[in-house]
């Protein structure tokens, strides 16, 4: 008697691991049943550096792809959530004089392909059912950006910029934890990058195709935010926008961008990174010695 009591005491217990046990699984297989399987990869490569990155999967994506570029080193990122990798391989490298490899990465819920690049190239994707397009390389038709102007050129009182396909809608300048000058672009489309260099005490920046809002089209005093930037100059040519930060001592900078976000950050070296910066420029030949009273 005593047994049987016992186990109809336990059977409740027994129901309710079986259900918790039931659910773990059913919320597994679902969650696995929604991924998205990244089946196959295939490059077709174009007069120039043209290139087109097809993503074949099981089933179209429900997720929104997440698009970025890096400057240095230069690639470009697609960040694909809800998203697993069956490719037999993670690294495939390109017969292309700029692309030159792509890595394919998986974490718990997405998959991530890396485009290493030469140098950065405009580039845009396309989504169509279940094949996913990264198009580098080639020319973005010209759209309209919200401007004024029926032709799609930008005009201001500096100079107007041709077949404008982006606009920078907004600028903000921050000082990090760090010290570090952040200047903050807002564009309005995301495939289109950005050349950077640096001369003497400046950063310059060229969006080519790329208008901004005149109210931004002016000089920007930056010396209150204690950081090495001094000043940003913003301006545009037929090919497109240029912004030039005029910086203070020695500095590197970054600029990377994620999305309709550009970033471009600029940091102060310390002394030991200074010395090792000058030193970089030593002279490392022979010392040679002149008598000129004996020529």
């Amino acid at each position: 008697m005593e047994s049987a009591a016992k186990r109809r005491r336990s059977l409740p217990v027994l129901r309710e691991w079986v259900y918790v046990i039931s659910c773990v699984l059913l919320c597994a297989t679902a969650a696995s049943a929604q991924s998205a399987i990244l089946e196959k990869i295939a490059f077709t490569t174009q007069p120039g550096s043209q290139l087109a990155v097809t993503l074949t999967f099981d089933q179209p994506l429900s997720a929104e792809v997440d698009s970025y570029a890096i400057e240095e080193p230069a690639r470009v990122v697609l960040d694909l959530p809800g998203t697993r990798s069956m490719l037999g391989e993670k690294r495939f490298k390109l017969p292309q004089a700029n692309a030159t490899s792509v890595l394919v990465l998986e974490s718990e819920d997405r998959t991530r392909v890396i485009i290493n690049l030469v140098e950065l190239l405009p580039f845009h994707t396309v989504v169509s059912g279940d094949q996913l397009t990264l198009r580098l390389g080639e020319e973005i038709e010209a759209v309209d950006v919200g401007v004024q102007n029926t032709s799609n050129i930008l005009r201001t009182d500096v100079d107007r910029v041709e077949r404008v396909v982006s606009e920078i809608t907004d600028l903000a300048f921050q000082r990090s934890a760090d010290g570090e000058g952040l200047l903050i672009l807002s564009l309005s489309n995301p495939g289109v990058t950005a050349s950077v260099f640096s001369e003497g005490g400046n950063i310059t920046l060229q969006f080519r195709h790329t208008g901004v809002r005149e109210s931004l089209i002016r000089r920007f005093d930056v010396t209150d935010f204690a950081t090495p930037v001094q000043g940003i100059e913003v301006s545009t040519t037929e090919q497109g926008t240029r912004l030039t930060l005029r910086a203070n001592g020695l500095f590197d900078y970054l600029a990377y961008q994620t999305g309709n976000t550009y970033t471009l950050a600029v940091t102060a070296l310390n002394e030991e990174e200074q010395r090792d910066r000058l030193n970089q420029f030593d002279y490392a030949g022979d010392r040679i010695s002149l008598n000129f009273q004996s020529i």
